[in-house]
């Protein structure tokens, strides 16, 4: 090669390094790729995990703990009161009261979890016969229990480490604890073979609660406040009760939608119709978080500066859609191959349905924009029409179509409901945001 030639190759690739660089060195961008390297970090350990659930245990006892566990992220979510969201739009402007803020909210959703969850278990055979294993001992009702609280503040304490802005240790958080789960998984399968996968989950979930709050609360809060002495003057007790209040209907809508309706397939299609649509729910449902990560970044620095919503919303869209559309079509091509790994009868049973969820990722970055939109500017009315929106089409829907064309129902119930709530926000929100020639800057 002829120096001439040597030398433009470097300075084109100092140049791209540059490029990449600078790109990074935005917040924006910065958070919201270690969330979303968090997000296919996990969903590929969780990949692994449920194959090996597959290979080791049978498929009832794959779908009825896969329940439980829905079930426990279902109730940890229901009785956080969106704390979690609160935490991510007013800590970047908390100033000196960010400790109390952050433990206050600890406080007050894992008590609301407990009692939300201890209601749960005395009605169990009333509203969840097909969980009745939970009452069948106290070292398994007290597991339940205490899974549930630290399901909770796990929650937390990553949105703790967003609105702190140091979401790069939630990829390693959450590593580890997904590395924990498939490792005890084999393990507690010969002693275990009813409860080890419930098992396998809790231990390294309450084990993670640790060594993150150690740092959070001995290392990240005072750095923080030390650099942020002036706290926001709307941010106090009631502002916040009242930002989290407002939006939690609309999050338990959208909580519900995701958790029960493994639970909703359980009940009235049986065990092994639910093991087959709990694995390709789940998948999906771990591509689909590359959104709210992203989102939740957008919402953390347009909470800072909302003069930059605009700019801010057309850039974090730009680069979840350029991740995403890929993704979502190698998922839609080979994802039925991939539910080979987990036995040929869930291949058959669930290829299709796989394909319709995978899917149903690329109009959900149009509500997941609106939301964080929203969210920034305490648009809480709007939030609450969309999730209670989505809720009703998707419970409707797949309870007729389920019955119908079984699990694949579900799938064509589910596309149905995110693309007509993405046309809806697009025609009626958000087009001024996504056509440059078209601003609004009142969004």
């Amino acid at each position: 090669m002829k120096i001439a030639e040597f030398s433009e190759l470097s300075q084109t690739r100092r140049g791209w390094a540059n490029k990449i660089i600078s790109h990074l060195r935005k917040p924006l961008y910065r958070n919201g790729y270690a969330l979303i390297i968090s997000s296919i970090s996990t969903s590929i350990l969780g990949l692994l995990y449920w194959v090996i659930a597959a290979r080791f245990y049978t498929t009832e006892v794959v779908g009825v703990n896969a329940a439980a566990i829905s079930t426990m992220t279902f109730l940890a979510s229901a009785a956080r009161f969106y704390l979690d969201g609160a935490l991510i739009r007013f800590l970047p402007r908390a100033g000196k009261r960010a400790t109390r803020l952050v433990q206050y909210s600890y406080l007050i959703a894992g008590s609301a979890t407990a009692i939300v969850c201890a209601i749960f278990l005395m009605g169990l055979n009333l509203w969840a016969p097909a969980l009745g294993f939970l009452r069948t001992s106290l070292t398994l009702t007290t597991a339940f229990l205490v899974a549930t609280i630290a399901s909770c503040i796990f929650v937390q304490q990553d949105a703790v480490l967003i609105g702190l802005r140091q979401a790069h240790w939630v990829p390693l958080e959450n590593i580890l604890f997904a590395s924990g789960k498939v490792v005890l998984l084999a393990v507690l399968a010969k002693p275990f073979p009813e409860y080890g996968i419930f098992a396998s989950w809790v231990i390294p979930l309450i084990i993670s609660l640790v060594p993150v709050n150690l740092l959070i609360f001995r290392k990240l809060l005072p750095r923080y406040m030390q650099e942020n002495n002036e706290p926001e003057t709307e941010i106090d007790a009631a502002q916040v009760a009242q930002y989290a209040g407002g939006l939690y209907a609309g999050y338990i809508f959208s909580a519900a939608s995701l958790r029960l309706l493994p639970l909703v397939v359980l009940q009235l299609v049986g065990s092994r119709a639910a093991a087959f649509f709990t694995l390709p729910w789940m998948m999906a449902a771990s591509l689909q978080l590359v959104i709210p990560n992203m989102m939740g970044s957008l919402t953390v620095e347009a909470s800072r500066d909302k003069s930059k919503v605009v700019k801010y919303s057309r850039e974090a869209f730009t680069q979840t859609a350029r991740l995403l559309i890929p993704m979502v079509f190698v998922l839609i091509i080979a994802g039925p191959y991939l539910l080979h790994l987990f036995g040929e009868s869930y291949a058959s049973e669930a290829g299709l349905l796989l394909r319709l969820l995978s899917l149903a990722i690329l109009p959900q970055i149009i509500t997941g924009l609106y939301f964080a939109i929203a969210r920034v500017h305490r648009f809480v009315g709007g939030v609450v029409k969309v999730h209670a929106s989505l809720f009703v089409m998707n419970m409707v829907l797949s309870y007729v179509m389920l019955a119908r064309f079984g699990i694949t129902g579900v799938g064509f119930a589910w596309l149905t409901s995110q693309l007509v709530i993405a046309f809806v926000l697009y025609v009626t929100q958000l087009r001024p945001i996504l056509w440059p020639n078209r601003v609004d800057t009142s969004l």
